[in-house]
């Protein structure tokens, strides 16, 4: 998912101590606003989801949860 070229990774390293860290951040940056503002809604939501739709929720957050560690920006449920 990540490629950058030379002048791209030279940019990254004036602001960041390795392209690794600026991966991370970026990765922690998604999952705070893609991830998290769904996962902390409201009991009231919940109660909302169908059965399967809770249990691709929580493959979706588990997902994310691994990102810094596999670097894949997981697929959003169509259905959010």
């Amino acid at each position: 998912m990540y490629e950058f070229n030379d002048e791209q990774k030279e940019n990254i390293l004036r602001m960041y101590p390795s392209v690794e860290e600026y991966i991370l951040t970026d990765i922690r940056r998604k999952r705070d606003k893609e991830c998290f503002e769904v996962i902390n809604r409201g009991e009231l939501w919940y109660k909302k989801l169908s059965k399967s739709q809770k249990e691709e929720l929580e493959f979706w957050y588990n997902d994310w949860l691994n990102a810094t560690d596999t670097k894949i920006i997981p697929k959003k449920p169509e259905w959010l």
